[in-house]
């Protein structure tokens, strides 16, 4: 479905941003993973994700909450693998603080990874998606992004920033074929080093396997447990031609989390 386009996945070398690649390589597109950490660790992970999907990988370890280094993201993969077609902000970090502890510094880094990248990257991307009249902008944020909680100041108010920014830069595309979205995902339980071992990517669909994503609880406030294919699916869908007329949405995927009985004291 995705042949002959290439994406770009930030915060993917493990995770959801590893899982939702994995997605994008399996329907064909070439691939640019992204990550601070062991570039020798990442190098394998390249060759071994190029390997198993029959695509071309590139890997960039710019910090894209950094102005040259979102520029530099681009760049390279645009010098690496030709272009950027697919835009995937899934890159982010969660402090679980209220406001009066929320340490200066933490909120600054919250902003800068969660929002300021995004914004970063958006900016770096969108004159080559113009040049081809065709893009796809897809910003993983959270179900925060749509709702609050006490204790995350800094996430909820990056998040719903994220928000916000999807549905300007919808705007700003609209009579183009560049599309921006963004999925707000609940609470999520994933495995913290999911590419050791790498048979988990030789599977038919490493996304169905059990240990690659659920949908957590929430003290039983969530009716739905989704399997682990979900969020991949997803970002595959808003890539393709049958998402072209969502643009600016941002999608709950919660299981029907907003929806329960609110419970006053």
């Amino acid at each position: 479905m995705l042949r002959g386009k290439v994406a770009v996945v930030t915060g993917s070398t493990g995770g959801t941003g590893l899982r939702i690649a994995c997605k994008l390589a399996a329907a064909g597109a070439d691939l640019a993973i992204n990550g601070i950490g062991d570039t020798t660790e990442a190098e394998i992970l390249r060759q071994q994700l190029s390997d198993t999907y029959g695509v071309h990988v590139a890997f960039s370890p710019a910090d894209a909450s950094e102005p040259y280094g979102a520029v530099r993201l681009i760049s390279d993969v645009t010098r690496l693998l030709g272009r950027v077609d697919i835009l995937v902000n899934n890159a982010g970090m969660q402090p679980n603080t209220t406001v009066c502890e929320l340490p200066v510094e933490q909120w600054h880094s919250t902003i800068a990874i969660n929002l300021t990248a995004v914004f970063l990257t958006t900016r770096a991307v969108l004159p080559q998606m113009f040049e081809r009249n065709w893009g796809r902008i897809i910003n993983v944020a959270s179900g925060y992004g749509l709702v609050a909680t006490a204790n995350g100041a800094a996430y909820v108010a990056s998040t719903h920033g994220v928000v916000g920014l999807t549905k300007c830069v919808a705007l700003a595309t609209a009579t183009t074929g560049i599309t921006c979205n963004a999925i707000c995902p609940a609470g999520l339980l994933f495995a913290s080093n999911v590419r050791k071992p790498f048979e988990v990517f030789a599977a038919p669909d490493p996304f169905d396997l059990a240990e690659s994503g659920t949908i957590l609880p929430d003290e039983g406030r969530t009716p739905l447990e989704l399997p682990g294919g979900w969020l991949g699916d997803l970002v595959k869908f808003l890539c393709s031609e049958a998402a072209a007329h969502l643009n600016g949405v941002a999608l709950p995927v919660d299981g029907g989390w907003p929806s329960r009985q609110a419970r006053f004291p």
